[in-house]
């Protein structure tokens, strides 16, 4: 298990922009200013492992995470990852404390917000998984998120409690600014010399 605590994201201004574009009036001056306070309030955190179906103890899990498998042969020897990440919960107060001062704009430009720093939290443990299977001559399947049924087991498989995440059965994961996946390593098929 790896566990990544305030690592380094950046936030992208247009993508941030396109995001509120349907829903606010907004130029890219201001965005700039809610970029810049928005740092203060994500704290990315990850934690992630991967491991053959053979060593998850849930059986009830490990049958589920084997019919998530997508067009491929699973067997138990067969590798499966799976990443929580969260841009912590400093974010979500702060959309609490704006909702309930009635301030609906601001509200859009902080889920904006969060929104964008969990895609950017998520593309660099994505990339660190890929090189993880690299090593070890494989790549990852698409990684996908993990439906509902299977959050709880997979929140206290990779102790998702030590950055902060937990599972309430009536709101999914805690912060909102979650997000868990998963992804099963392929071996890459190696060419044949002639």
């Amino acid at each position: 298990m790896k566990k990544i605590k305030k690592f380094k994201i950046n936030i992208r201004p247009s993508y941030f922009l396109r995001l509120l574009k349907d829903s606010i009036d907004i130029d890219k001056a201001e965005i700039a200013g809610h970029i810049k306070d928005g740092y203060e309030l994500v704290s990315p955190c990850t934690i992630y492992d991967s491991f053959k179906l053979e060593d998850i103890k849930d059986e009830g899990f490990r049958k589920m995470a084997e019919g998530w498998a997508p067009d491929i042969k699973v067997n138990p020897y067969s590798v499966f990852s799976m990443i929580i990440v969260t841009v912590g919960k400093k974010l979500e107060e702060e959309v609490s404390k704006v909702k309930n001062e009635g301030n609906e704009r601001h509200v859009k430009i902080l889920d904006a917000l969060g929104a964008e720093a969990l895609e950017q939290s998520y593309n660099f443990v994505n990339k660190l998984i890929l090189k993880d299977a690299e090593k070890e001559e494989c790549t990852v399947s698409a990684l996908s998120e993990i439906p509902e049924a299977g959050l709880e087991a997979a929140v206290k498989l990779v102790d998702a409690h030590k950055i902060g995440v937990v599972f309430d059965a009536k709101r999914g994961l805690i912060p909102s600014g979650s997000l868990a996946v998963y992804g099963y390593w392929i071996p890459v098929k190696k060419k044949k010399r002639k």
